[in-house]
């Protein structure tokens, strides 16, 4: 078990419909496409605001950690009484997400980025020595390892792609920490 993100690409429209009726079992069948980033999010996210200006920390926070919600938060107390059998019958989750300008807006600033130059920020003990989920980021650059160097790539051209066909598209993006 660890900590993923997945980023669902969904048109207006069905966001729309998402908005007056929030059913997250639909989401599925609403989304156009998504990218799972398994695990090293944090890293991508670490790596990114080291790389941006001080203004663009916040943008970058928004990638993974959106402000807008639609549906209802969640009081924690009563989540935490919820059996793990019944968390299947919550309709009424909040869900993240990214408006079209706000995919727009990220994109502007993922194009600025120079991968190569983005990619010598990693230091595998400087993200170990931070508490960077998952804490086991090393310099062995195997295909078969990850959480390197590699990984952060990887992820990173994912989540380009991924905002490229959104703004293309004028697509919504659905975040969930998984």
């Amino acid at each position: 078990m660890g900590l993923n993100v997945k980023l669902c690409r969904i048109r207006k429209v069905w966001f729309d419909q998402l908005e007056k009726d929030l059913n997250v079992s639909t989401i599925s069948d609403l989304s156009e496409d998504y990218k799972i980033i398994v695990k090293n999010f944090e890293g991508i996210r670490f790596l990114l605001k080291k790389y941006v200006t001080l203004e663009n920390q916040r943008v970058i926070d928004e990638v993974f950690y959106p402000t807008d919600y639609i549906g209802h938060m969640i009081d924690f107390e009563s989540f935490n009484r919820i059996k793990k059998d019944d968390l299947s019958k919550i309709k009424d989750w909040p869900i993240s997400y990214l408006s079209e300008t706000k995919v727009s807006q990220i994109l502007s600033l993922l194009n600025q980025i120079d991968k190569n130059e983005f990619l010598e920020t990693y230091n595998s003990k400087e993200l170990n020595d931070y508490g960077i989920y998952p804490m086991i980021w090393h310099d062995d650059e195997s295909s078969d390892k990850f959480y390197n160097k590699n990984d952060i790539k990887e992820g990173f051209e994912a989540l380009v792609k991924l905002f490229i066909r959104a703004a293309d598209n004028k697509n919504y993006i659905l975040v969930f920490i998984v």
